[in-house]
């Protein structure tokens, strides 16, 4: 967002609708009327753009939401107009779910940042290209990108469709197909598939789904209800 001060930069960045719907919206503190001003300029400039398709703003304070307003079109060939009630994949800010249950299961006595993953999820060994006498990747390597695995398995496309439920299935039939290309512990290197062996590990560990824990533990006691797999 060239040109624009950096509130209107740091609150458009938190566009993502994950849970802004689910409570009331409060009235706009009178101050904060300029503001929302210049971040609704700034939005619908940028929802003008040709490769722009839609997204959502809000504004809130310690009371809750006090705005919110959607911006582009939901289904851009049928020019439907998105609203703040659309819903949005949210990609990899799915990682910080993770980690929140990984400090989670921490907190309660349940894993430890410094436990190898193959304590919980032996499958992951079935990666290839190990360092010889490297030791075994540990959670805390996954959750900061630091296991030395590729960012994806080679080739991705097999893995990346199919039901919720068959998930854990695909992480492990991708495992032969993902790689070392760092001895653990020596570079930083981002890897999603990482994050999904992080994600096996932890639920092993809960000795319950991934996704079922994720709405129990977190979505549901944050009141974000209108977030889902």
């Amino acid at each position: 967002m060239p040109g624009k001060s950096n509130n209107v930069t740091r609150l458009l960045v938190v566009m993502l609708a994950l849970a802004a719907t689910a409570c009331a919206q409060h009235t706009v503190p009178p101050a904060l009327q300029p503001l929302i001003q210049e971040i609704d300029k700034a939005a619908s400039e940028w929802a003008r753009q040709p490769n722009a398709a839609s997204f959502a703003v809000g504004i809130t304070t310690k009371d809750g939401l006090v705005w919110s307003k959607a911006y582009g079109y939901a289904d851009i060939g049928q020019k439907t107009p998105a609203t703040v009630d659309s819903v949005y994949r949210i990609g990899s800010i799915t990682k910080q779910f993770t980690a929140i249950m990984l400090l989670q299961l921490v907190r309660d006595g349940k894993v430890h940042l410094s436990d190898p993953a193959e304590k919980y999820f032996p499958e992951v060994n079935q990666v290839t290209g190990r360092y010889t006498n490297a030791p075994p990747i540990t959670l805390i390597q996954l959750a900061t990108h630091t296991a030395g695995l590729s960012r994806e398995p080679e080739p991705i496309e097999p893995y990346v469709t199919g039901p919720v439920a068959e998930w854990e299935k695909s992480v492990i039939a991708a495992l032969p197909h993902v790689k070392y290309i760092y001895e653990p512990g020596t570079h930083f290197s981002y890897s999603n598939i990482g994050y999904a062996i992080l994600g096996v590990a932890l639920s092993r560990a809960a000795k319950q789904p991934f996704t079922a824990y994720v709405k129990e533990k977190i979505l549901l006691p944050l009141g974000m209800t209108h977030s889902d797999f």
